[in-house]
């Protein structure tokens, strides 16, 4: 018998005689959604866009998930599961991050291979979402007041109104509330530029410090939504992102405002505008609406 048939024969009964370990049996946790609760009166609509999960197992990162989420849990026992929030900033998917103005949640499971598991499955298994305690919400128009704390610039051809027909006003279809009008800028034949800013002045954290502008959008123009940085002897306009139409569809969009706000360190204040082009004068009607602006920070 040959050297190589010899050793072929050993392989083979090694191999016979080997035990192989079962894989271990994961837990899952299911997030089908976030519920956002907010203290209307003082912290505006409760609509949010939230689209994912960064998940933590004890001091573990478990990764980044899209919602609806199934996250396999490699243990058994009791563990705690931290959540933090995600969101797109400027409504561009690719630059999804953690919405630091909202609290994590945390909390404690005893992890059984196979088992099935959701966050506060004695209420409706829906992680909610809360505004850090330290966070600073200031609602700048939810047009639902007598008036309209935004007004057009000297080169704007229009201006800016209330609607309240149901066909034009925001409806949150996430959780009930009462919405009683929406803002509406129109450029009709013969109008080819508006640009509205808020009457109100804000003074807004620098230094690198997270400052963003939430706010419900609709219509068919393309707008562009930035700041004005109030200096001492002059006014430094910093356009941040411009916004693709959604024709009767209403969405919720995260816009981070820290690059310009902290990029104008020596603004007194700051005013948010926002401003559209029509390219040819006697093209037909364009508009796009607006609901729920808000400046939200951390103090």
């Amino acid at each position: 018998m040959t050297l190589r048939l010899l050793l072929l024969i050993f392989l083979i009964i090694s191999s016979l005689s080997c035990t192989f370990e079962k894989a271990p049996v994961p837990a899952y946790l299911y997030i089908p959604d976030v519920e956002m609760i907010t203290d209307y009166v003082t912290q505006g609509t409760a609509s949010h866009s939230i689209n994912s999960v960064w998940v933590t197992l004890e001091n573990r990162e478990l990764g980044v998930y899209e919602l609806p989420a199934r996250v396999l849990i490699p243990v058994e026992g009791q563990h705690s599961i931290t959540l933090r929030y995600g969101i797109s900033a400027n409504g561009i998917r690719s630059m999804r991050d953690v919405y630091s103005m909202l609290q994590p949640v945390n909390e404690t499971f005893n992890f059984q291979p196979g088992k099935s598991y959701y966050f506060e499955a004695t209420m409706d298994s829906i992680p909610k979402a809360f505004y850090r305690e330290n966070a600073k919400v200031i609602i700048v128009e939810d047009f639902d007041g007598l008036g309209i704390s935004l007004q057009r610039t000297e080169k704007s051809d229009t201006d800016i109104v209330k609607v309240t027909h149901p066909d034009t006003i925001f409806q949150n279809t996430q959780k009930p509330e009462i919405n009683i009008a929406s803002g509406r800028v129109a450029l009709k034949p013969g109008q080819t530029l508006v640009e509205i800013a808020t009457s109100n002045r804000y003074v807004l954290p620098k230094n690198g410090r997270k400052v963003y502008l939430e706010m419900n959008f609709s219509g068919n123009q393309p707008f562009t939504v930035g700041i004005f940085a109030n200096l001492f002897d002059r006014v430094v306009q910093a356009p941040v992102v411009q916004i693709r139409p959604t024709p009767g569809e209403w969405r919720k969009i995260y816009i981070d405002l820290t690059p310009e706000v902290s990029g104008n360190p020596n603004a007194l204040d700051y005013q948010i505008f926002l401003g559209a082009v029509k390219p040819e004068i006697n093209s037909p009607s364009t508009e796009f609406l607006i609901d729920n602006l808000k400046l939200v920070y951390l103090q």
